[in-house]
C-alpha cells in the first residue's frame, strides 16, 4: 500500500511540474536518478537521460551536463530499459478463434471476413495494451495486405507501438486462411508477389513452411527468395522442423520465426544461423496459449493482466468461450483431445528448451516474440510470460534485456532508430520499480512507458489520462515595438502538459472588428464561437491534429502597420508575437508547421500576412475576408471610413485621397495583382464568403483574380450575411490549416 501511495505522489508531482513549466519553453526533458540498461549490455547506474522533443539528445553517468530550459524527472531507486520489442505478432488475429477458423471454425457466429474488415479499423484497441506492457514496438510477421499499411500509419502516433510487417504469407499450401496466405504455383507467382509486396512497403517476406518434397515449390520459393534478394528485402520463414529450418537458412533466412520443436539442432544449423546473421525468435509459449483457449470452451480462462490492459471485446469472448463449445468437432471427446494436445506440447516444450539453451550458449541473437494474437496468446501481456519463460531455460534475465530491445529491433530493422539507448535515437524506453536484471519477473513492476518522448503511467487507462485542453485567457507580452503590453489568448490541447517532449503545430486565428474599442475582441471570438468546447471536440473526432491555437489582440489596428509609423502592429505581429510563442510553448517551428486564419478584419490580417510574409506560413484561411476594392474604398462615407481604418490609415478625407502609396501596399487586390511568380504555390490559400455578405463583391473580385494570375487557392460560397456563417466554419478552416501542415 505505502508503494502504491508512494507511485500516485510521484506521477502527481510529475504532472505538477509539467503543468508549473507549462507556458514556459522546455526544450529539454530530463530523467535522472535510475539504474539504466542500454540494452548493449552496459549497466549506467545514477544514470541521466537528455531528451529533446522524441530523441535521445545525450545520456551517461552523473557526469553528463544537464542543458538550461530542461524538465528534470528524478527516477532515482528506479530501473531504466529500452523500449520492448516483441518480434513475432498478429493484428490480424484477436487472441480467439474468431480469426483461426483452422483451430476451430466458429464463422457462423463470427464471420471471418467481417471480422478482418473491422480489424483494419479498429486494430488500434491493440495498442493500448502493448505501450501499457512496455511494448513499443512489435513486429507483424503474418496478415492481410492491410497490415503492411500500419507501418506508416503508426509511426508518429505516441500511442501505438511502432510497426513492421511482412504481409501476407508465401506457401505451398492452399488458403486456409482466407487470404493470409499466397500460394507459390509458380516461379513467376513468387517473383511478382515479392515485387508487389516490397513496393507496398513490406518489412520482410513471410514464407509459411518449406515443403521440401515440392519441387515446384521449392523452384517458385528459390525465385522468391532471389528476387527478395534483388529487391532488397529479407527472408522471414515459419520453420520448426530442423530440416525445414536448415532450407530456410540456405535460402538466405535473416529471421527465424519459431522455435525447432520436432529434434535437437545439430552444428550445421549453428554454423547456418551464424553465416546469415540470423535472428532467432523461439515463441515459447503459443502452444500453451492454444491449450488455455480450448481449456476455456469448458471452464474459466485465467487472464494474465496485471495492468488490466486488454482490450474488451477480447476479454468478453474469452469470458463466454463456453457458448462455442458446439462449434468443436473433433475425431475423439474433447477431454481425451485435451489430453492429447497437453501430451504434444509437454514434447515440444522440452525440444524448443534445450534447442534456446544451445542457440543462447552458441551466442546466437534471440529476440522475445510471442506470437501473440493467436489464441490464448493475447496482445501485449503475453510478453512477460514469454521472457519469464526464458528465465526458466537458463537464461540470464540482463540478457533476456537485450533480446527484449537490441535483438528485436534488429529483427523488425529498425536498430539504427531505437533498440539501444544511444545519443540520436528515439526516446523509446521503460522504467521499472524494481530490478528486471536480477529477476525478469520484475518486468512486471512497470511503472511508466516512453515512447518517443511520451511519458505514459501504464497503471492507467488511456482515456483515465488524458487531461483537458485550456484556453489561457489574459496572457501578455511586453512589446518593444509598440512600447505597451499586448494581449494574447491561447488553446493548449489535450495532453498538452502530459506529453513531456511533444510539440504542436500552431494555428494562428486571427479576430475581426466587431465591437467598440472597450471590447476585448480576442476575448469576443473565444467565447461567441466557444473555441475551447469546438477545438476539444474536432481533435477528439480526428477532424484536426492536436495543434496550439493563438488568438491574438490586435484592437482596430487592421493588423497594419500604420501610416504615421507610430504603431506597427504587423512588425510586432512578425518580429515579437511569432518567436515569443515558438520559444515559450511547445510549438513546431518553421512554416510547414504554422498556418493562418481569421474572419472579416481578421480575415483580412490573414490574407495580408501570407501574401507579406509567404516563407512564414504554409497555409492561410480567410473566412468573410474584410475586402474592399478601389471604388468600395472611395466610396465610403467618412464617418465609418474613420471608426474602421482611422487607426491604421489615418485621417485621410475622401475619394482618390484614399487610394495612395499606403493602400497599395496593404490592399489584399493589389498584392495579388504584383505577387511576384516565385510566391506563387509558396503558400495554400482558402477563401470562404456569404453569398449575402456585404463583403462578397471584394471576395469574389480575389478569386476572379487568383485565376486569371493562375494563382492556387481554394474558393467557397456559403450561405449567409456576414458573421452568420462564421461559427460553421471554425473547425474547416482549422481542418484546410491540418492538411497543409508537414506530419
Amino acid at each position: 500500500m505505502k508503494s502504491s501511495i508512494f507511485t500516485t505522489f510521484l506521477f502527481l508531482l510529475l504532472l505538477s511540474s509539467c503543468n508549473s513549466q507549462s507556458n514556459k519553453k522546455v526544450e529539454y526533458t530530463v530523467l535522472k536518478g535510475a539504474t539504466l540498461f542500454d540494452g548493449n549490455g552496459h549497466v549506467v547506474f545514477n544514470s541521466i537521460v537528455v531528451i529533446k522533443e522524441d530523441t535521445i539528445q545525450s545520456m551517461g553517468n552523473a557526469n553528463i551536463d544537464i542543458p538550461k530550459k530542461a524538465q528534470i524527472l528524478d527516477f532515482t531507486g528506479k530501473f531504466i530499459t529500452p523500449g520492448f520489442v516483441d518480434a513475432h505478432v498478429h493484428f490480424g488475429q484477436t487472441g480467439f478463434f474468431d480469426a483461426r477458423p483452422d483451430m476451430l471454425d466458429i464463422t457462423d457466429s463470427i464471420d471471418y471476413h467481417e471480422l478482418q474488415d473491422d480489424l483494419k479499423s479498429s486494430h488500434t484497441r491493440f495498442y493500448e495494451a502493448y505501450l501499457r506492457s512496455g511494448v513499443t514496438a512489435v513486429y507483424d510477421v503474418g496478415g492481410l495486405l492491410w497490415t503492411i499499411e500500419l507501418q506508416d500509419l503508426s509511426e508518429k502516433n505516441v500511442n501505438a507501438p511502432h510497426i513492421a510487417a511482412t504481409g501476407p504469407l508465401l506457401t505451398s499450401l492452399s488458403d486456409l486462411s482466407k487470404q493470409q496466405l499466397i500460394t507459390l504455383s509458380s516461379q513467376e507467382i513468387a517473383r511478382e508477389t515479392v515485387k508487389y509486396h516490397t513496393q507496398l512497403g513490406s518489412t520482410g517476406i513471410k514464407i509459411w513452411q518449406i515443403n521440401l518434397f515440392d519441387s515446384v515449390y521449392m523452384k517458385s520459393l528459390r525465385a522468391a527468395t532471389d528476387q527478395a534478394v534483388i529487391s532488397g528485402n529479407q527472408i522471414v520463414v515459419h520453420a520448426t522442423e530442423l530440416d525445414q529450418a536448415k532450407e530456410a537458412l540456405r535460402l538466405g533466412a535473416k529471421v527465424l520465426a519459431h522455435s525447432v520443436e520436432d529434434k535437437m539442432i545439430d552444428d550445421e544449423f549453428i554454423e547456418l544461423m551464424k553465416i546469415n546473421k540470423a535472428v532467432y525468435c523461439p515463441t515459447l509459449n503459443v502452444y500453451r496459449g492454444y491449450y488455455n483457449a480450448y481449456t476455456a470452451l469448458t471452464s474459466d480462462f485465467e487472464f494474465d493482466d496485471p495492468n488490466k490492459v486488454i482490450d474488451e471485446r477480447t476479454r468478453t469472448l474469452l469470458q463466454s468461450a463456453n457458448k462455442f463449445f458446439k462449434y468443436y468437432k473433433g475425431d475423439m471427446p474433447f477431454e481425451e483431445f485435451m489430453q492429447r494436445i497437453e501430451r504434444i506440447i509437454n514434447t515440444r516444450e522440452e525440444v524448443m528448451a534445450t534447442n534456446l539453451q544451445r542457440i543462447y550458449k552458441e551466442g546466437i541473437p534471440i529476440a522475445v516474440s510471442t506470437d501473440a494474437g493467436n489464441p490464448g496468446t493475447l496482445h501485449g501481456v503475453s510478453i512477460f510470460k514469454e521472457m519469464e519463460t526464458m528465465q526458466k531455460v537458463g537464461i540470464a534475465p540482463a540478457d533476456i534485456i537485450t533480446m527484449a530491445t537490441k535483438n528485436g529491433a534488429m529483427a523488425m530493422g529498425r536498430i539504427d532508430d531505437f533498440g539501444t539507448l544511444e545519443n540520436g535515437k528515439l526516446a523509446n524506453l521503460v522504467i521499472f520499480e524494481r530490478d528486471p536484471s536480477q529477476d525478469i519477473s520484475n518486468v512486471r513492476s512497470i511503472q511508466y512507458v516512453m515512447k518517443r518522448g511520451k511519458l505514459i503511467k501504464v497503471a492507467e487507462p488511456f482515456n483515465n489520462q488524458t487531461q483537458n485542453s485550456r484556453i489561457l485567457y489574459n496572457e501578455f507580452i511586453n512589446s518593444k515595438i509598440l512600447n505597451k503590453e499586448m494581449g494574447y489568448s491561447i488553446y493548449l490541447p489535450p495532453n498538452y502538459d502530459e506529453s513531456i517532449g511533444q510539440t504542436y503545430p500552431v494555428a494562428y486565428l486571427l479576430h475581426g472588428g466587431g465591437g467598440d474599442d472597450t471590447t476585448k475582441r480576442h476575448h469576443r471570438l473565444i467565447e461567441e464561437f466557444k473555441l475551447k468546447e469546438t477545438f476539444d471536440e474536432a481533435i477528439s473526432n480526428n477532424t484536426i491534429m492536436p495543434m496550439v491555437v493563438v488568438i491574438p489582440d490586435a484592437g482596430m489596428s487592421y493588423y497594419m502597420n500604420n501610416i504615421n509609423g507610430d504603431y506597427q502592429y504587423e512588425d510586432y505581429f512578425m518580429q515579437e508575437l511569432i518567436p515569443y510563442i515558438d520559444q515559450h510553448y511547445r510549438c513546431k517551428t518553421g512554416k510547414e508547421y504554422r498556418g493562418i486564419a481569421g474572419f472579416s478584419m481578421g480575415g483580412f490580417g490573414a490574407l495580408l500576412y501570407s501574401l507579406h510574409h509567404p516563407n512564414t506560413f504554409s497555409a492561410c484561411a480567410a473566412i468573410g475576408a474584410a475586402i474592399r476594392t478601389d471604388q468600395e474604398i472611395k466610396e465610403m462615407p467618412f464617418e465609418d471610413y474613420l471608426r474602421r481604418y482611422k487607426s491604421a490609415m489615418g485621417n485621410v478625407n475622401e475619394g482618390d485621397e484614399r487610394i495612395n502609396h499606403f493602400w497599395h501596399s496593404n490592399s489584399i487586390l493589389h498584392l495579388i495583382e504584383k505577387m511576384p511568380e516565385k510566391d506563387k504555390g509558396e503558400v495554400r490559400f482558402q477563401i470562404v464568403i456569404g453569398d449575402d455578405d456585404y463583403f462578397f463583391n471584394g471576395n469574389s473580385q480575389l478569386h476572379a483574380l487568383m485565376n486569371d494570375l493562375n494563382i492556387p487557392h481554394e474558393y467557397r460560397v456559403v450561405e449567409g450575411k456576414h458573421f452568420e456563417y462564421f461559427d460553421g466554419e471554425v473547425v474547416n478552416a482549422l481542418q484546410f490549416l491540418n492538411h497543409s501542415f508537414k506530419e
